[in-house]
């Protein structure tokens, strides 16, 4: 039987890997208010990285408060 950390960990991957192969765009609310906006270019199990127009940014998982794809390719 799966366990809870492991079913969060696929939902993440797959939700994540969705938007990576599909090259979605997605705006990243954080827990202090900023909102990034750009590509999702890969992932870990603490850290996103976003591509914002060239520029790539490493936001810590634990930061985000929820993300939303955005459908712009």
């Amino acid at each position: 039987m799966t366990n809870k950390g492991e079913l969060v960990k696929n939902l993440q991957d797959n939700y994540f890997n969705n938007i990576i192969k599909n090259k979605e765009h997605v705006e990243i609310n954080l827990i202090n208010g900023l909102i990034l906006k750009g590509k999702l270019v890969k992932f870990d199990n603490f850290s996103i990285l976003l591509d914002f127009n060239g520029n790539l940014n490493l936001v810590y998982k634990h930061s985000i408060s929820h993300i939303l794809k955005k459908n712009k390719k």
